[in-house]
């Protein structure tokens, strides 16, 4: 042997040991350090079947009669409404307690129908659009038994139950709904002591309601549309002298201009009438802005004004939705692992809902980047709620990878003893639940604790902006494009002479073509996961006097599918909609002026002050 050759070989012997050292402390940094991102063909989320567990968690938060679908479900609360002659034994349990507290249950109810007018072709494609209805009918059901008409001619006798609970006695009780002993008195507004913010946020989810029933039962949505406009009558009145009873568990502190705003814009939809358009404007005008905190339970405020400037092409509108948009995008900081932060209690309920509404004025933009901008915002936030964040896991029980078991909700726990404590890991699956997720900045301050109710409330509006988010995605899934093969030409006949010749050139070619199908595979998987598409994009631009369902662009089909398979799973996860992009370094560098550690929804846009806790017994 040469000595050259040699030296070669010992060269080779020293490179493939130092490899060797390489691999194994690459392979020791993977064990040991949580994963930033999505690795894997199979470790991206299943969207749609995130979707279908959102509507477990509503049946599972189901009042009366026992849930079909959650074996764990009993009937129970029977009896609500009793004490005052009305059955109102329906309807949703707000979270982890029992009380039907009515602004949050018929804000819920409008982002579901919302999202059903937004992307049917989601609901169709994963094959939920019945269950969908079916859970949307049921609370609207329960707004038609709880407003008790009089004279049609006269507002006097009219009586709209807002509540059945009392909030306290309620929460000193650690049990399941099943086994509740406690009185269970019902509160109602009346025309001396009305509630105009719960008033009108029930007009919009009548309204939005008939929308979605528009064509699957007409005789419904008419019942629907009419008792809206009657009850906007009723929340006209202008007033909050009767909401007193939800007082530190719900208070308004937006006040009620921006619910009169919202159902107003609801009605014009629903029935094209321009007064109620007109009411619309005058009452966002006087509403507290939003666009600086979020889209709530408490402040509609954003939605409604990304509403009105589809509906009116407005500059004003479209500046106050695209100043709360800018906020989210550039103004609040965000964790290291990517999560736009806001507030410490249920801060994924409000990443996720802002995700829906940027989801949702996406569509509306006719600039390629900002759209793009939006998009990849709201998977960001989506996918991390989902399982893509530092602690690799998901906020959403029993979906993904090592998702909550111990959500602060009475029923799923359901102690036999009635105590917090007992047992020690939740009797049942809580199903599609959204938890409150981080309590700060700090990605890993997040316990999977029943007692830390911060981060493991649920609620139904936790999961009312997720669910269409969710499913404006599915929706952004199916219209994504697929090429087309092209169709390959036709052989000429050749001499027999030249075919050894033609065989060698196409070999080669095979050859490059599978080169070249490679280097785009690379450069796929290293693009962003969401791009602008010119060829599927979608553009509304409202104008007055148009039909209702304009305010509604259907998302393009670039194909068509019979059932629901998502195109983008194998990519690989961009770091554009992670912390390293510049988007993400500008929010990290940005102080967290303002943003409080408030209670649950207990914080005005304008900053009012935080309530009492919701929960004595937490």
């Amino acid at each position: 042997m040469r000595d050259s050759d040699a030296d070669y070989c010992r060269y080779l012997s020293i490179a493939r040991t130092v490899g060797c050292a390489l691999l194994a402390g690459v392979a020791l940094f993977c064990a040991t350090t949580p994963r930033l991102g999505w690795s894997g063909e199979d470790s991206r989320p299943d969207y749609a079947e995130a979707l279908s567990k959102s509507f477990l968690f509503y049946e599972a938060q189901r009042s009366g009669e026992a849930p079909e679908r959650i074996p764990w479900r009993e009937a129970a609360a029977l009896q609500d409404g009793s004490d005052v002659g009305v059955d109102l034994s329906g309807g949703w349990f707000d979270a982890g307690d029992h009380v039907k507290f009515g602004l949050p249950m018929a804000y819920s109810a409008t982002m579901l129908a919302w999202s059903l007018l937004e992307s049917p072709e989601a609901y169709a494609a994963t094959q939920q659009t019945e269950i969908a209805r079916e859970n949307l009918r049921f609370v609207l059901d329960y707004f038609l038994q709880a407003y008790r008409e009089g004279d049609p001619n006269r507002l006097e006798d009219d009586v709209f139950y807002y509540q059945v609970g009392d909030g306290h006695r309620d929460h000193a009780f650690w049990g399941p709904p099943e086994r509740m002993t406690m009185p269970r008195p019902a509160f109602a507004c009346t025309p001396s002591a009305p509630c105009s913010e719960v008033l009108g946020e029930t007009t919009a989810a009548l309204a939005a309601g008939s929308l979605v029933f528009a064509e699957a039962d007409p005789a419904y949505a008419a019942t629907l549309r009419e008792k809206a406009i009657r009850l906007y009558r009723f929340a006209d009145l202008r007033s909050n002298l009767g909401y007193r009873e939800a007082d530190g568990f719900y208070t308004s502190f937006s006040g009620y201009w921006d619910e009169l705003a919202w159902g107003a814009t609801w009605l014009h939809l629903a029935t094209d009438d321009g007064n109620f358009l007109q009411a619309a404007r005058a009452a966002i005008a006087r509403a507290n802005d939003a666009a600086y905190f979020a889209h709530s339970w408490d402040n509609v405020s954003n939605g409604t004004n990304l509403l009105l400037a589809r509906i009116t092409s407005e500059r004003a509108y479209r500046d106050r939705i695209e100043t709360h948009l800018e906020h989210w995008l550039s103004g609040l900081p965000a964790t290291p692992g990517g999560l736009v932060f806001l507030d410490r209690y249920g801060s994924l309920r409000y990443a996720s809902t802002t995700a829906f509404l940027a989801l949702v004025y996406a569509k509306d933009q006719s600039d390629a980047s900002r759209r793009q901008r939006y998009l990849e915002f709201a998977f960001s936030q989506i996918d991390y709620i989902l399982g893509d964040n530092p602690r690799n896991s998901s906020y959403v029980c029993g979906f993904g990878n090592n998702p909550p078991r111990n959500p602060h909700h009475r029923g799923a726990h359901d102690s036999p003893v009635l105590s917090i404590d007992s047992p020690a890991t939740n009797s049942h699956e809580l199903t599609g639940a959204l938890v409150g997720g981080p309590k700060s900045l700090n990605d890993f301050d997040w316990v999977d604790d029943r007692r830390d109710f911060v981060a493991n409330e649920v609620a139904t509006d936790y999961n009312a902006g997720y669910t269409g988010a969710l499913a404006e995605i599915v929706a952004l899934e199916l219209a994504s494009p697929e090429p087309e093969p092209e169709p390959e030409p036709e052989p000429e006949p050749e001499p027999e002479s030249q075919s050894q010749s033609q065989s060698q050139s196409q070999s080669q070619s095979q050859s490059q073509s599978q080169s070249q199908s490679q280097s785009q595979s690379q450069s796929q998987s290293q693009s962003r996961r969401v791009r602008s598409r010119p060829s599927c994009s979608s553009t509304a631009t409202g104008a007055p006097g148009t039909a209702p369902r304009s305010a509604f662009p259907r998302a393009p089909t670039c194909r068509s599918r019979g059932t629901y398979r998502s195109p983008t799973r194998g990519r690989s996860h961009s770091s554009g909609t992670r912390a390293t992009s510049r988007v993400r370094a500008c929010w990290l560098q940005k102080e967290s002026a303002g943003i409080g550690s408030c209670r649950r929804g207990c914080r005005s846009a304008s900053g009012s002050a935080p309530t009492a806790d919701r929960d004595a017994i937490r």
